[in-house]
């Protein structure tokens, strides 16, 4: 029998010196029964589920959306599947179609058999997002009941296989956000949604508020309506959020019935919005990255060292899989793949865009967790990667001298870089003198000699000192003898 792993978010913050926070995971040691290993979950607080790695079409031309799905859903190697799109992207009747093609070719052998008689379906999770046009109670309304017409399968037993998180896309439409148009979008909304209700963009403020509360009813009414065996369109798993600032979660978390079981945003703020990350986990919601690939890599250029910690750390769980594993043939874990891996390690669920295929399959369930477990410091080198990846600040290693002598000796110490190619040395640090300490920037594997600064042959002795540690740490080396 076949277990999953269903991982349970234990979350510590540790703030180190330069007061960012590290995010570590525990993962849950008791997998749930009936999911299939290479599609771990996340458990939403409302008791449903999400997978924690899914593809996203939401920007993919229409005509690459059957294929795409055809490539990442092959029923009888999962039990849970994970598509992220919007109602903005007029997508969702070809992601619809393009499902229930997979459930019916894949009928003979998809899914795990429950027993000997019965095989399980798939179950597909569908992330869509009601666009801020549609903000306000009776738009988002309709914008539902569109969403959930379109998903919906020709087959009543398939309708049970969808399972679809909606989300408010945006607050609001934000005039200085210069891609959103709100005056020109509002007028080139079709007459039935216009006269559905007032326009959103006139009522900033409120608008988002009206929206959720109609989110909370169609979610209130589905359930009913499940409890008395009425089922006539997919199932709502869950209701969320996507780019809210802190501000406005604040302000929903007073109002609502029914609490956001779902955050969609920017991989950025994983790094660099450590309130809004405190605060999604005091109310249990579950955070599902975007943006991951383009936020992490359009600065590579500018941050060498950083993405040459990425890749050493890659390599090294290559490496690790190869010692661990049958397989003979050479294993490749790419960049990209260490910040899945610490992403869904940490809990959050992440949804790389389906582009290539080498990047589907790369980006697969199957292949980002099948990496190892990162240690504590390859954590860290990740965290620290990823946002010097962000900001175009490079990640550097420091090291740090200190000439330990006795004081009495009087004995300064001057400090050589040693070129490991041609043996030529070059002075680093002029002269330290007893008790004092000197920090440098260096790189990994560079060697450093310790020479007493006299012109007493006797005493020119020297040390060398090789650099171990990779960009983002430091190393101390303190000269007692020479």
């Amino acid at each position: 029998m076949n277990w999953s792993l269903l991982i349970s978010i234990v979350i510590l913050i540790v703030i180190s010196q330069d007061h960012n926070a590290l995010i570590t995971v525990e993962a849950n040691p008791n997998p749930v029964e009936g999911e299939a290993t290479n599609a771990a979950l996340a458990e939403l607080s409302n008791g449903g589920h999400i997978p924690l790695v899914g593809f996203g079409v939401g920007n993919l031309e229409h005509d690459m959306i059957d294929s795409v799905i055809a490539s990442n859903i092959q029923p009888g190697n999962n039990r849970h599947y994970l598509i992220d799109t919007a109602r903005a992207s007029q997508n969702e009747h070809i992601i619809a179609k393009s499902i229930a093609k997979q459930l019916s070719t894949g009928s003979s052998v998809r899914g795990r058999k429950n027993d000997a008689d019965t095989i399980a379906p798939p179950i597909v999770h569908v992330v869509t997002k009601i666009w801020y046009t549609h903000l306000g109670y009776k738009r988002t309304r309709l914008s539902i009941m569109e969403s959930l017409k379109d998903l919906s399968m020709d087959s009543a037993s398939d309708m049970t296989n969808i399972r679809v998180h909606i989300l408010l896309h945006w607050p609001r439409c934000n005039d200085s956000i210069s891609w959103m148009k709100c005056e020109e979008e509002e007028e080139n909304l079709p007459k039935y949604v216009k006269n559905a209700g007032p326009p959103p963009h006139l009522d900033k403020s409120n608008a988002w508020k009206e929206s959720w509360r109609a989110l909370e009813d169609a979610y209130l009414e589905q359930k009913d309506q499940e409890l008395n065996g009425h089922h006539q369109l997919p199932i709502i798993e869950s209701i969320g959020i996507s780019n809210f600032e802190r501000n406005d979660l604040e302000e929903l978390m007073t109002l609502s019935r029914i609490k956001p079981e779902l955050f969609q945003g920017n991989v950025w703020l994983v790094i660099h919005d450590r309130h809004l990350m405190n605060l999604l986990q005091e109310h249990d919601i579950t955070f599902q990255a975007y943006n991951i690939m383009n936020a992490l890599f359009q600065q590579r250029s500018h941050t060498p060292n950083a993405y040459s910690v990425l890749t050493t750390i890659g390599e090294n769980l290559a490496k690790q899989i190869e010692e661990n594993g049958p397989s003979t043939s050479k294993t490749t874990v790419t960049e990209g793949m260490v910040i899945m891996a610490w992403l869904v390690q940490s809990g959050f669920s992440v949804i790389p865009r389906a582009s290539s295929s080498n990047h589907q399959l790369q980006n697969s369930p199957a292949s980002i967790h099948a990496i190892p477990g990162l240690t504590g410091e390859q954590s860290k080198s990740v965290k620290n990667a990823m946002s010097a990846l962000m900001t175009g600040k490079d990640v550097k290693l420091k090291a740090t001298f200190h000439n330990a002598l006795d004081h009495n000796s009087n004995i300064a110490l001057k400090i050589h870089w040693s070129d490991n190619t041609t043996g030529e040395e070059f002075t680093v640090i002029e002269r330290l003198l007893p008790g004092d300490s000197s920090t440098i920037h260096v790189h990994p594997g560079h060697t450093f000699v310790a020479y007493a600064d006299t012109d007493d042959e006797e005493k020119k002795s020297r040390k060398e000192f090789t650099i171990t540690a990779s960009y983002g740490g430091r190393e101390r080396f303190s000269v007692d003898e020479l």
